[in-house]
């Protein structure tokens, strides 16, 4: 997959342009980004009709779930037949969510500077803009990986940029950010980029905190997220692969993710029934706060 530069309304019009190119009958009801809605009007007191979700999926420590959550998002959303949501791979560093979710045709997305040292302002305020001006999607998910999280809280410090993504809210926007939290000797780092991360954020953002039961969480683990939850209003969501680890059925599952495909269809019969029945019971939307 080719890595996309930002450049000003560029990102979803490539997208647009290489899903017609690979269909052969394109839809004509298929929009562009300069394109007018026909068949629905702007009502004069709302410009911005079309409700949509940017969804962030954060944290500065690695392997702790982050292209796991979202392979588990990316099933979910296709087997409801959500074809208007598009995923995003923002990890400088990492292909994972590339490979995991290669059946959403997912883009690599780069939001840091040339040096890597910050996230670049222009690049990240075009991506915003480009998706709340857009009409064709409106789900977003972007896996921003260790290197963008850990760039990301000092980002959210910069003058002006609160009031940007104030700005993005008020065109019928709703901005989520999933903080996935780590087990074991990463849980208590995790769990402090959630706060640093919600605490900068200063309540412009829809906090989640977001629990990897792969791991084992102690009750002094479990106190700490219901504190962080509550001083931050934030929802706690859960996430496995399958209940059971270290069968048959998870290797083959395993497998299956790491050759791109929905394991909600192409699992074999008996892990497919373990990996849907998973899947059902997966909630990870927050709520609507319009």
């Amino acid at each position: 997959m080719k890595r996309i530069r930002l450049g000003k309304k560029n990102f979803l019009r490539k997208r647009q342009n290489k899903e017609r190119k690979n269909d052969p009958t394109p839809s004509t009801q298929t929009a562009t980004l300069n394109d007018k809605p026909q068949t629905k009007k702007l009502d004069s007191n709302n410009q911005y009709p079309m409700k949509k979700t940017i969804n962030f999926i954060t944290q500065s420590k690695g392997g702790v779930g982050k292209s796991t959550f979202t392979y588990m998002i990316a099933n979910k959303v296709m087997k409801e037949n959500a074809t208007n949501a598009v995923f995003f791979d923002m990890d400088p560093e990492s292909q994972s969510t590339l490979q995991l979710c290669d059946f959403t045709n997912p883009s690599k997305v780069d939001l840091l500077k040339s040096n890597e040292s910050d996230i670049d302002r222009t690049k990240f305020d075009d991506f915003l803009y480009d998706f709340a001006e857009q009409t064709t999607y409106n789900e977003c998910f972007c896996d921003m990986g260790a290197e963008t999280s850990k760039h990301f809280v000092r980002y959210l410090q910069g003058d002006g940029v609160l009031e940007v993504i104030e700005d993005i809210k008020s065109m019928n926007i709703q901005v989520n950010v999933y903080c996935v939290l780590g087990g074991n000797g990463d849980f208590f780092p995790s769990i402090q980029y959630c706060e640093e991360l919600f605490g900068a954020s200063k309540e412009v953002f829809s906090p989640c905190i977001v629990m990897n039961r792969y791991y084992q969480y102690k009750v002094d683990a479990i106190d700490k997220i219901n504190e962080v939850a509550n001083q931050f209003d934030a929802e706690v969501r859960e996430f496995r692969v399958l209940h059971e680890e270290g069968t048959e059925a998870m290797s083959q599952i395993l497998q299956i993710m790491g050759e791109g495909k929905p394991a909600y269809t192409e699992a074999k019969r008996g892990a497919k029934i373990r990996f849907n029945s998973v899947l059902d019971d997966f909630i990870f939307r927050l709520p609507s706060l319009n």
